[in-house]
């Protein structure tokens, strides 16, 4: 069995609960036992599917948590347990935007550029008010933009939760 998400000593923030995920043998029994905040346990049972997937939306607690899965299986007369730690912070991160690559004032050559930054996981970005960013889970986004020759203001906007953060660079074109 592997618990593939969450990772072990991983800090949780956002929903007061995680997905938990993994593959195990098909068609296993998985128990999942999680801590409530009263300081009871909670035990959620489910079957893998027929290519030993299996899903559990877990709650989280404030502060630490351990939640403790166990997949039992016919073919193997013992079960297999993993253990994870994680610590669930409700606290709400500040909003904002950086544009990593280009440098403010850089000096290009090619007309198609590709701007690169950070912004808080979940948020949209946009691009001169057009261009919509591609973001990963962590927060990094990219975004493609063609340039006129001369001085090109970029000026990129990340919105989350009714919150809005700018910023802009200036970037010259010359082929």
């Amino acid at each position: 069995m592997v618990v593939h998400h969450p990772t072990n000593l991983s800090v949780v923030r956002g929903e007061p609960e995680i997905d938990l995920f993994g593959t195990t043998l098909p068609g296993s029994i998985i128990e999942v036992t999680y801590g409530n905040t009263d300081g009871s346990k909670e035990d959620v049972t489910l079957r893998a599917d027929a290519e030993g997937n299996f899903l559990a939306t877990i709650p989280l607690a404030e502060g630490f948590n351990v939640i403790e899965v166990i997949s039992h299986n016919s073919a193997s007369p013992e079960p297999k347990r993993q253990l994870l730690q994680l610590t669930y912070d409700s606290t709400p991160l500040n909003l904002f935007v950086t544009i990593t690559q280009p440098e403010d004032g850089a000096t290009v050559s090619d007309r198609v550029l590709r701007i690169y930054g950070e912004t808080l996981p979940g948020a949209q970005v946009v691009v001169n008010e057009i261009i919509p960013a591609d973001l990963d889970s962590e927060g990094r986004w990219t975004a493609p933009i063609v340039l006129q020759r001369g001085a090109n203001e970029i000026n990129v906007w990340a919105v989350r939760d009714r919150s809005l953060e700018t910023g802009s660079i200036t970037v010259t074109y010359e082929p």
